[in-house]
């Protein structure tokens, strides 16, 4: 018997060391390692809360993270790694606690991750091996509520082709030839939105729009939605939701254009009892013709009426029906314009109407005058 056992045992030493090696070699090929792979993770907040930054960077509902997995070489083929996505809930978090600050959470990825293929979980025996990043820093918020004024936005189409921002309220961007926006306001000119707490105390307004203008001849409205962000100095982006669409108001007026009209009579306004003797000596500081005065007038208003309007369509006029002493007097006449007509005022323009300088002498009573 124990010749049988040890007879020839350098070759079954060898056969054994062979088996083992076989083994070895076998176990290597069903026990494999993926690499790399992409999987979007995301954060769930706890009731109540928000997510408001991780590592720094704002969180707009998605991250996307690297791992290594290791496992039985045929489960590790058949995942369809396009379909791999991750999960960390924080709802083991009371946002009653959060109070002035955001609260600071760490997840370790490899420990505390959740992957998914689909709907199912990755089977057992298949390891996370590795996570990049490593590690999340992550600051959630409660969420609370204020009402803000709205800042509507309107776009225009530009020369280019390109969609640009208006940035005035007064441009004839967007407009039809000959008119211009002269206004835009939302209404309502508030609304209330929600939103990280430490973010909100901070926002006085919010944007609505942008709604894009293009070829406007009247006043017309637009029904857009609040921007469901804002820029914050410490935390960037940050989301916040509004529940109520507002409405831009668009004023739009016919373009007014300016004109200079020469030589218009000046009248005089008086009480028909009196006649006053009037002579016009000065128009703007200079002689004026005392036998024909006229003035020039600066008046501005839709270009196709302007066009047409003569000297004749205006009454220049002096006021005489409270004059109640002869004298020289200085005074800028009255106009009456067309409807749609306007005297063109500006801070750093020329007075639309000159000053005239003129001479009163006594009346001559008329209600005594014979008829005829």
């Amino acid at each position: 018997m124990r010749h049988a056992i040890f007879d020839h045992w350098k070759l079954k030493l060898l056969a054994l060391m062979l088996a083992a090696i076989a083994w070895v070699v076998s176990i290597g090929r069903d026990y494999t390692l993926a690499q790399d792979i992409k999987v979007i993770l995301t954060l769930e907040p706890p009731a109540g809360g928000v997510i408001l930054q991780i590592n720094g960077a704002p969180y707009d509902g998605e991250l996307d993270i690297e791992v290594d997995l290791s496992g039985p070489r045929g489960k590790i083929d058949d995942l369809e790694v396009e379909s791999l996505t991750a999960t960390y809930s924080f709802a083991y978090i009371d946002v009653d606690e959060i109070k002035n600050e955001p609260r600071s959470e760490t997840v370790d990825l490899l420990k505390s991750i959740r992957i998914r293929t689909g709907n199912n979980n990755l089977p057992p025996d298949i390891e996370i091996d590795r996570a990049e990043p490593e590690e999340l820093e992550v600051k959630i918020d409660r969420i609370t509520s204020r009402a803000v004024r709205v800042k509507p936005i309107l776009d225009y189409i530009a020369n280019d082709g390109s969609r640009m921002q208006i940035e005035s309220k007064s441009t004839d961007k967007g407009c039809v030839d000959g008119y211009r926006i002269t206004d835009y306001s939302s209404n309502p000119a508030a609304v209330t939105v929600s939103g990280p707490a430490s973010v909100m105390r901070d926002i006085e307004q919010v944007t609505a729009g942008p709604a894009l203008v293009d070829q406007l001849y009247a006043p017309s409205d637009r029904t857009v939605s609040v921007v469901p962000f804002v820029e914050h100095p410490i935390y960037g982006r940050v989301g916040i939701d509004c529940q109520k669409r507002v409405e831009i108001k668009i004023t739009v007026e016919e373009k007014l254009e300016s004109r200079t009209l020469k030589d218009v009579p000046i009248r005089f306004l008086m009480l028909p009892k009196y006649f006053w003797i009037v002579e016009i000596t000065k128009i703007d500081g200079k002689a004026a013709d005392a036998q024909n005065p006229t003035v020039d007038i600066v008046i501005s208003g839709p270009a196709k009426q302007l066009a047409g309007i003569k000297p004749e369509d205006l009454t220049v006029f002096l006021d005489l029906t409270q004059a109640k002493t002869p004298g020289e007097f200085e005074t800028t006449p009255g106009v009456k314009l067309p409807v749609g007509i306007r005297l063109d005022r500006g801070p750093e323009k020329p007075p639309p109407v000159p000053v005239v300088t003129y001479e009163v002498t006594s009346p001559v009573d008329l209600s005594d005058a014979p008829e005829g």
